[in-house]
């Protein structure tokens, strides 16, 4: 999946300088900006850029998000979810998103930041594929674009190829179920016991267990049921 970041008028250098190193910290390539109302290579953006630099030399500026967003996947970003409600049917949280990202084989996805001081608007964010708010726990849900930036960027360019190697297979999780099952069957003092194999079954369906976590339960039931 390729990355491009697209900043919708940015007023302030030093974010602009800081999107810049951002992206290139997690890989980034191309930068977009739309009608920014500063100089993307002004003296404070290539100060704060470091080794972004080279990704404001090579930014395209668009006069519009749709020239910016073209032949890619868009996701805009909001601190104020009542923005999305014009296109409620796509507002996810990162890890939605991102799955969705992954099982659909998005290959170029854009990710919008809005204005340093009024973010996106309603008609802005209903042009985009998904509506994205980060969940900060705290009342003060605004982050900073270049913050905010980081953490998406993050999610969307990790190897989800190396994360699936280590999640326990459907036969893993059967033969874990089957020993537990059984262990249950054995427990004289366990009256519902179909009641509780299905409770664990459920569990077993949420927890997203290693092949490592699946080979140390199935042991202990092992042992148990000896």
């Amino acid at each position: 999946m390729k990355v491009r970041v697209v900043s919708v008028q940015p007023l302030y250098q030093i974010n602009v300088g800081y999107i810049a190193r951002v992206a290139a910290n997690f890989g980034v390539t191309r930068l977009y900006f739309v009608r920014p109302r500063c100089r993307i290579l002004g003296k404070k953006a290539i100060m704060y850029s470091k080794h972004g630099r080279h990704l404001l030399e090579s930014a395209s500026v668009c006069n519009s998000i749709s020239e910016a967003i073209s032949g890619s996947i868009a996701v805009a970003t909001t601190a104020e979810k009542h923005k999305s409600s014009m296109s409620f049917f796509n507002a996810m949280s990162l890890e939605e998103m991102g799955e969705s990202l992954r099982s659909n084989g998005a290959v170029t996805v854009s990710v919008i930041l809005g204005r340093d001081d009024t973010g996106l608007t309603k008609e802005e964010i209903a042009e985009c594929d998904y509506t994205l708010s980060l969940d900060t726990g705290s009342r003060y849900k605004a982050l900073n674009i270049s913050h905010a930036l980081a953490v998406i960027l993050y999610f969307l360019t990790r190897n989800p190829s190396n994360e699936k190697e280590k999640h326990a297979s459907a036969k893993e999780l059967e033969r874990l179920f089957l020993l537990f099952s059984t262990t249950v069957g054995s427990m004289g003092h366990v009256r519902n016991k179909k009641g509780v194999a299905r409770v664990f079954e459920r569990v077993l369906s949420r927890a997203n267990l290693s092949s490592e976590e699946v080979a140390a339960l199935s042991a202990a039931f092992s042992k148990n049921k000896k």
